[in-house]
């Protein structure tokens, strides 16, 4: 009972410290105490992954995994630590073993999410090539040839790698798992009437590059929820110009249902209007979010900093603005957040400042990733061909 209130209760770390308690004592944990502590190492994430091996280990070793909710309880552990493939494994063993169906919901749930979080590393597979190929050909404009040559290499050997194949089998494993589960569940209900179910293969369909899929459950849904607005509005983002239109009217749905002041929803508005071509409504909804009290978290300003640097130079003073935002809210030691105010600054014509956040972001030793350095390396560029027309 201790257990499991440390673990539902704001503490999972006093969870996993009782449960090491217990197997010091010679005490046996039971199915109770095997899920809380399963549940704890899911609110954890990664970073309590060997843990949760060693209770899976135990789990096997002791002939318990013929019960359906310690299984469930392993498949969001492994979701939720960052290897949603194991979860998926786990899920064919809960149906072809022990014989587990559609009427789970719960459990159904959770391994669409992790199809969906499958699908996820793939999209982001696909933005790393896209970015190698951008720099590569910035690397031509600029005239450097062996840094182009050594980043086409990194492009064949990217594509040919046996990481990026198995990141492609995956995505095919885990959207041939979500059809199925999706088969299952309307055999046995109407999914219309069910939210959660619907947002799930939303999100599922959503991460996986089937569009018309998550659309034709978004139609289908009887009363749409935050859930199916979000995905749908991140569907037409994906999409981009071409679905302007159908997102101008999910727009105004959420105006009918009056959630027009939910922050996670103003940030997918957000991020569709930038994505669709219109940066200027992108910016509208933000400063109607400042107006209404709704504050902004890193998830916004991702999206608008993208905005206000596709508006370009004229939006300089509005982007140093947001940036004063971003300080007043601790968040501009967020990675994405701090690459977002690099590409901001060089495209609105102050690239000094761009390097100057990079050199920050170094100092501190903060996660940089692609998106980093392509950004760095476009201000680079920029602060050389002003220098060189200075120079004239």
């Amino acid at each position: 009972a201790v257990v499991s209130t440390q673990s539902t209760g704001g503490e999972p770390n006093k969870s996993l410290e009782l449960y090491s308690q217990l197997l010091q004592r010679n005490i046996t944990p039971d199915f109770i105490t095997l899920i809380n502590t399963l549940t704890a190492i899911s609110n954890i994430g990664p970073t309590a992954l060997e843990k949760g091996k060693q209770i899976h280990e135990y789990i096997t070793n002791n002939k318990l995994d013929t019960n359906a909710r310690l299984v469930s309880s392993l498949i969001q552990m492994y979701d939720n630590c960052g290897e949603p493939r194991k979860s998926l494994e786990l899920h064919d063993h809960l149906t072809l073993k022990l014989n587990v169906g559609a009427e789970n919901e719960v459990t159904l749930l959770m391994v669409l999410n992790a199809c969906a979080h499958l699908g996820e590393v793939m999209k982001g597979y696909e933005d790393k090539f896209k970015l190698l190929k951008r720099l590569r050909n910035l690397y031509h404009t600029n005239k450097d040839t062996d840094t182009r040559t050594d980043l086409t290499q990194q492009l064949r050997q990217y594509q040919d790698s046996p990481k990026y194949l198995r990141v492609k089998q995956d995505h095919f494993t885990a959207l041939e798992k979500g059809k199925q589960i999706h088969k299952q569940i309307i055999k046995h209900q109407n999914i219309a009437y069910n939210q959660m179910l619907s947002a799930a293969l939303m999100k599922m369909y959503t991460f996986c590059n089937e569009y018309n899929e998550a659309q034709k459950l978004f139609d289908e849904l009887v009363i749409k929820d935050e859930n199916a607005f979000h995905f749908i509005l991140l569907v037409y983002a994906y999409i981009g110009p071409e679905a302007l239109e159908k997102g101008k009217q999910v727009h105004q749905q959420i105006t009918e249902y009056k959630l027009e002041n939910s922050r996670v929803l103003i940030n997918s508005l957000i991020q569709m209007y930038y994505s669709c071509g219109e940066p200027n409504t992108a910016l509208k909804l933000y400063d109607q979010m400042i107006v209404n009290n709704v504050t902004p978290n890193e998830y916004t300003f991702n999206p608008i900093l993208s905005t206000i640097a596709n508006l370009g130079p004229e939006f300089l003073e509005k982007g140093k603005e947001i940036h004063q935002h971003i300080t007043q809210h601790n968040l501009d030691n967020i990675p994405f957040v701090s690459n977002g105010l690099i590409e901001m600054y060089n495209k609105c014509g102050e690239p000094n400042k761009a390097i100057e956040i990079y050199d920050s972001m170094f100092a501190k030793k903060s996660a940089l990733d692609v998106f980093t350095y392509r950004y760095a390396i476009e201000a680079c560029v920029n602060l050389g061909e002003i220098g060189f027309e200075k120079g004239k």
